[in-house]
C-alpha cells in the first residue's frame, strides 16, 4: 500500500435492482468516480466481489451504489442517438361549449390522436390544458361526470 492510498478512504455498497441483479461499487469517499463496479446474481456474490477487489475498503451506505447506478444510467441515455423526431409535440382541438346548467361558457381541448387526409381523430378530453385557469372541464352535456373549474372574470 503505498503513501497516496493510505490517505483515501475507501468504501463498498451494494444495492439490489430487481429479482436476480445486485449492483456493486467500489470508491474513495468524496471522488465520484468508482474504483470498481459490476453486477451480481445474489447479494452475497456481491458483496464478495466488492471485497475482493479492495479488501481495505468498508461497507457503506447503499446509497452510494443506488447513487452510482442511477450517474451510469444517466450517463448511457445521454449517450444514445436521438430518435428521427426527438420530442413529439402534443397538439389540441379546442371546442366552445355551454352549460345549461349554470349558464357559462367553456373551452374544451381534445388531444389530437392522428391526422389523415381527410380526418382528424381526436381523444378524450384530458389534456393539460383543460387544467388551466378558467377552463371548464366537462365530459358532455348529458353526462354525469362534471369535472368544471370556478372561471375568474
Amino acid at each position: 500500500m503505498d503513501e497516496e492510498s493510505r490517505d483515501r478512504w475507501y468504501y463498498w455498497s451494494r444495492c439490489k435492482l430487481g429479482m436476480n441483479r445486485v449492483y456493486w461499487v467500489v470508491g474513495v469517499l468524496g471522488e465520484d468516480a468508482p474504483v470498481a463496479e459490476g453486477y451480481c446474481t445474489t447479494v452475497e456474490d456481491a458483496e464478495q466481489a466488492a471485497q475482493a477487489t479492495c479488501p481495505e475498503a468498508r461497507p457503506g451506505q447503499s446509497y452510494f451504489a443506488r447513487h452510482r447506478h442511477r450517474l451510469k444510467v444517466h450517463e448511457r441515455r445521454k449517450a444514445r442517438p436521438m430518435g428521427p423526431g426527438g420530442a413529439e409535440v402534443r397538439r389540441f382541438v379546442y371546442s366552445h361549449d355551454y352549460s345549461e346548467y349554470d349558464g357559462h361558457e367553456y373551452w374544451v381541448a381534445y388531444p389530437i390522436l392522428k391526422v389523415t387526409a381527410k380526418r382528424i381523430f381526436v381523444g378524450r378530453e384530458d389534456g393539460p390544458t383543460t387544467r388551466q385557469r378558467g377552463v371548464r372541464r366537462s365530459t358532455g352535456r348529458n353526462s354525469s361526470v362534471k369535472d368544471q373549474h370556478q372561471t375568474w372574470d
